[in-house]
């Protein structure tokens, strides 16, 4: 099933948030943002010298949502050791309840237990102000018993979500991580699943099992899904950003996926569709290597909290080492472009605010002078760390490849950045190379700096001009939406 609300992300280059002596001691991780009134309160994990980690809390005025301030512990640790959050107290999610209380569940670590069985349950804790919290005195709320049996089982928080039944009632609805330990193979060892359980009063809680898993088929995602960010929208559609394993990275990206009920979730039907962000290097459009001060999160990206901002989205997610690379944000792009796989580089593009899905044709015909229009061959494409898509294909004369045509797609906070080149690696020159993008009726318009772009009946004829013998010939295009609320 294809995804109906599909997002592209544009990173920062730095975090937002790390371990400075003040936001924690040597690692910040775990973050949930939650917005009231003016001001976004990002809670998240954070350390003391001593290595014990603690609910940390840090305000950034909504229009200003990358400043932060330091607040302080908003939940520390158990007393006594042996209680379930003696050692941690990690992976935070604040709602608000009806009466306006506002409602914490965390995750303990008691500091001891094979792997992650250290990890028995998740706790309560309530407050008046966002400020001040105080534990419900009977933690952990929530135990092992809907996950898979083994003997090495651990439990962590993942995505929380309030719904209002009226009259002051409720319904919580947790997706949690389930972390069965039963081999020592990679598709064995640390086997995190998403779980579903829902509670009408925050205390008592019934479990459903598991409902979201690895998917074999997707390299990012074929080792392990731990639970994620949920977001339900007005119209029921339940949202989830979530961290999965995969043999691609060996370590945390960020991926996405769509629920019509909650318990039964899609990731669209193209590897790279729901693929949010990955670990980042480099990527296409990008000549040099991130300097070592800015690959805070080139080994892993994982735990995202997603809010609204007017007409787009804001994330923010830990970094390397599960945050010792600190936290980062990124903001959404008002289109998102995922290819299919096929020739002529048909495409699908989503846009923030329309459910419509739009088919593109990135090369829906290409001519070359006198030799009129060209058929393609060769198809070939794939996508980055960071969504964006690229692909060539072969404009041929009697099955024999003339040149060939290259497209890369950038998402950007505006729009989406397209780069169409063409290469002729032999000597005879070719002229007045055209290309006719095909974008399906989307509501998009398109620019560009070095050609004359003519639209048309949703059909853009980009012109590449004269290709020489042993050269290459490059377009740069902008898409944007043209509806002026974006």
């Amino acid at each position: 099933m294809e995804l109906k609300r599909n997002v592209a992300w544009c990173r920062n280059k730095r975090p937002v948030i790390f371990a400075d002596g003040v936001f924690a001691s040597s690692i910040t991780m775990n973050p949930w943002a939650y917005t009231e009134g003016d001001t976004i309160y990002l809670f998240y994990a954070g350390d003391e010298p001593g290595g014990r980690r603690q609910i940390r809390l840090a305000t950034a005025p909504a229009n200003d949502p990358e400043n932060f301030t330091f607040k302080g512990i908003a939940v520390g640790n158990g007393e006594e050791y042996g209680s379930f959050d003696y050692a941690w107290c990690v992976l935070p999610h604040v709602v608000k309840l009806p009466d306006g209380t506002y409602f914490m569940l965390y995750s303990g670590n008691r500091g001891y237990g094979e792997g992650l069985a250290a990890f028995p349950g998740i706790g309560v804790a309530t407050s008046d102000d966002l400020i001040h919290w105080k534990k419900y005195a009977n933690n952990p709320v929530i135990v092992p018993g809907g996950e898979p049996d083994y003997p090495l089982i651990g439990i962590a928080g993942g995505g929380l979500v309030c719904e209002d039944r009226g009259n002051g009632r409720f319904r919580l609805h947790l997706y949690y991580t389930g972390c069965p330990t039963y081999g020592d193979n990679i598709f064995l060892h640390q086997q995190k699943v998403t779980c579903y359980t829902y509670s009408d009063d925050g205390i008592n809680w019934q479990y459903q099992g598991v409902v979201r898993t690895r998917c074999t088929g997707i390299e990012y995602e074929n080792i392990a899904t731990a639970s994620g960010n949920v977001i339900r929208d007005a119209d029921g559609l339940w949202r989830s950003w979530y961290s999965a394993i995969g043999t691609r990275w060996g370590v945390y990206s960020i991926c996405y996926s769509e629920s019509e009920d909650g318990l039964h979730w899609t990731r669209g039907e193209n590897a790279g569709d729901n693929l949010a962000l990955g670990p980042e290097v480099r990527d296409i459009g990008e000549i040099q290597f991130f300097s070592w001060h800015d690959r805070w999160q080139d080994q892993s990206v994982s735990y995202p909290t997603v809010i609204r901002t007017g007409n787009g989205y804001r994330m923010y997610y830990s970094g390397n080492d599960y945050g010792c690379g600190g936290i980062g944000t990124a903001v959404s792009s008002p289109m998102r472009i995922a290819l299919t796989g096929e020739d002529r580089g048909k495409a699908k593009m989503w846009m923030t605010g329309d459910d419509k899905l739009y088919r593109l044709e990135l090369f829906g015909s290409v001519s070359a002078g006198d030799l009129g229009e060209l058929p393609l061959t060769g198809h070939q494409g794939g996508f980055t760390q960071s969504g964006s898509v690229y692909l060539e294909e072969f404009p041929a004369r009697d099955g024999k490849a003339l040149f060939g045509l290259r497209a890369i797609a950038v998402h950007e906070k505006d729009g989406v950045r397209i780069d169409m080149f063409a290469e002729n690696r032999a000597s005879t020159p070719l002229g007045d190379i055209s290309v006719r993008m095909d974008l399906g009726k989307a509501p998009v318009t398109v620019s560009s700096s070095d050609a004359d772009v003519t639209t048309a009946d949703g059909v853009c004829t980009v012109p590449l001009g004269r290709l020489d013998g042993k050269s290459t010939v490059c377009r740069h295009l902008h898409l944007a939406p043209s509806k002026k609320d974006f």
